[in-house]
């Protein structure tokens, strides 16, 4: 059986330009058997995996998020200078292991210089003070002759970083953080730390918590002394492995995104300004195996579908949403894991590629016509406030983009477990446009941990001028690229 699907994109209407950051990825040394950075980016002695490195240039990751829990009892000073002279440290936050600090400052933002990626990083607001932030973006960004900057030249960088954008806490809302705060005395700490950080380094970018709590938004921005660049939200998915009705509840997750999105975008309306974009700077869907959380499970096809969901609804905010981070790049959830020493790319992998090949530019409306289903989720995907809400979801998504060649990308999701789907694509007052490129990921089952990318632009009709027909197959992600003749010689 087929379902279907009328999809009609319209140039001329549009939700704001597409910043590429929002393709971005995040790490945070957590429990020590989970490799995210040891055995992960780096090894032990904290030389970068020079594998690890070629494999996410392919997929050509714009920033990365330096942060998390671990960072409110991280000591910077403590992974810099000499190798052999870096203290071992217990795991203060997660509780698992040692850190042995051969990762640090100087390791991470060449790690990003070496990807061309945009450094982030979150300061540690609970255990450390005012001081130890400033001293951090001294050592990063001054350029200027201090102790701090001549220790930097001392461990071979010459120049300063320029770390262009800095947290200030991190989920300061919980009770499980050293910055736990209510949301006035939290604000309140910012805009000290923010005052000194921007007088040391006017050029920097500051990130302040935000929630999907709409009374902290509120509480926040209202005490704010200087609003900041970017309102921190974090928001996760849970996979159920084991349990009946998994699959549609994960792949329907993003239309809880969506509604969370809304409320913030509309707590920036009412109480900041457009001015202040939003940092999604931490989001994943966390397996569950026998309901007990593990990062070891690797991804899969339906987390993918999950993914592209997500890049879709940011589409959708383009105006407001302008970074985010995926939690984690390399091992846990992410995108690739190594494996016995080799770099294994899980059916993430290409969605981030090719949403970052493809999916640039200005975000168009699109129309989708299609049946769909209700389903709560299994979990609440961010507050740890109340139950879980219904969401409604389609069948098929799509977003489309307006590329600065002036070609017309589309993707299309298939989120139906079994059933291909007969889509027809209309481009709204565009007949001079042809079909230039298609792209398909696909897998033979929903829990494969691998996944199958093939040209599928032989497979597409065009019925007539500006109007398309596919079969898309069940779980899949397509990607179409159309531009019109004048644009071809561009």
């Amino acid at each position: 059986m087929t379902i279907r699907a009328d999809l009609t994109v319209h140039p001329d209407r549009t939700y704001g330009e597409i910043d590429p950051r929002i393709y971005g990825q995040y790490i945070e040394n957590v429990e020590l058997d989970d490799r995210v950075i040891y055995g992960g980016v780096c090894d032990e002695n904290g030389n970068l995996n020079e594998a690890v490195i070629a494999t996410l240039r392919e997929m050509r990751v714009p920033v990365i998020r330096f942060g998390g829990n671990y960072n409110d009892v991280y000591r910077w000073q403590e992974g810099i200078g000499p190798r052999d002279q870096r203290p071992v440290r217990p795991n203060y936050f997660w509780g698992k292991g040692e850190e042995n600090n051969q990762f640090g400052t100087d390791e991470f933002l060449t790690l990003c210089e070496r990807l061309e990626a945009q450094p982030f990083i979150s300061i540690n607001m609970g255990t450390g003070d005012l001081l130890e932030a400033l001293g951090w973006l001294e050592y990063c960004n001054y350029p200027g002759k201090t102790t701090l900057t001549d220790l930097r030249k001392a461990n071979g960088r010459p120049a300063p970083w320029n770390v262009p954008v800095w947290g200030i806490g991190n989920e300061a809302w919980g009770s499980w953080e050293t910055c736990y705060a209510p949301p006035e005395e939290y604000a309140r700490k910012y805009n000290m730390f923010a005052q000194y950080m921007r007088k040391l380094d006017p050029s920097i970018h500051l990130v302040a918590v935000g929630h999907t709590d709409r009374n902290w938004n509120k509480a926040v921005l209202t005490t704010f002394a200087r609003l900041p660049e970017y309102l921190s939200v974090h928001m996760y998915g849970h996979s159920f492995i084991d349990h009946d009705g998994n699959y549609e509840q994960l792949v329907a997750l993003p239309a809880a995104f969506e509604r969370e999105f809304r409320n913030v975008v509309t707590d920036l309306h009412l109480y900041a300004s457009d001015d202040v974009k939003l940092a999604l700077d931490e989001w994943n869907v966390r397996h569950l195996v026998n309901s007990k959380l593990t990062r070891k499970s690797p991804r899969r096809a339906q987390d993918a579908l999950f993914v592209a969901g997500v890049f879709n609804v940011m589409h959708r905010f383009a105006a407001n949403v302008a970074i985010a981070n995926y939690v984690t790049m390399v091992n846990g959830n992410a995108p690739i894991r190594v494996v016995d020493g080799q770099v294994m790319r899980t059916p993430l992998f290409d969605v981030f590629r090719l949403y970052q090949q493809f999916m640039t530019g200005t975000a168009l409306v699109v129309d989708v016509a299609a049946h769909g289903y209700t389903v709560t989720p299994f979990d609440r995907v961010s507050s740890p406030h109340g139950p879980a809400e219904p969401v409604y979801v389609t069948y098929v998504d799509a977003s489309a983009t307006r590329r600065a060649d002036g070609s017309i990308a589309i993707t299309v999701i298939n989120r139906h477990r079994d059933q291909n789907c007969l889509v027809t694509l209309q481009i709204d007052g565009q007949a001079g446009l042809r079909l230039m490129q298609g792209v398909q990921q696909t897998s033979n089952t929903v829990e494969d941990t691998t996944a199958t990318v093939s040209d599928i632009t032989t497979a597409v009709t065009p019925l007539s001028a500006g109007v398309l027909q596919a079969e898309l197959p069940a779980h899949s992600i397509t990607w179409l690229v159309l531009q019109g003749r004048d644009d071809e010689n561009r």
